[in-house]
């Protein structure tokens, strides 16, 4: 799962960044649905319940689009993957981490050496 062997420092740790970013999305969108069906075991408001969903479908999407960083990672397209992972950062709510790792993988020499 994680190739490491001949890649540099920067990749390595970028890489490692967007996984636990990846790991704490998904146990965030578990204490999201926990509150979410907490919120509507005690009746409350409609709307306070829209925007947990909301918010559970947005972090859904970071996460889908952090697992796409990550494989074009695996693959060696660190510079596709650091685009992706800063992206997915920006989606509510926000990923410091990924931003970080995204950030990471740009500025790793492998990233300026992938043409196109």
């Amino acid at each position: 799962m994680l190739r490491m062997e001949g890649i540099s420092t920067e990749a390595k740790i970028g890489k490692i960044l967007i996984l636990i970013a990846i790991i704490f999305g998904i146990l965030q969108l578990i204490v999201i649905a926990v509150i979410g069906s907490v919120g509507f075991s005690f009746y409350l408001p409609v709307w306070i319940g829209g925007i947990v969903v909301i918010v559970a479908i947005l972090k859904v999407v970071g996460i889908v689009i952090g697992i796409i960083a990550f494989r074009y990672a695996e693959n060696g397209d660190y510079k596709q993957a650091g685009i992706l992972a800063i992206i997915a950062s920006f989606i509510p709510p926000l990923d410091i981490i990924m931003i970080i790792g995204g950030i990471i993988c740009l500025i790793a020499p492998e990233s300026s050496s992938k043409l196109g």
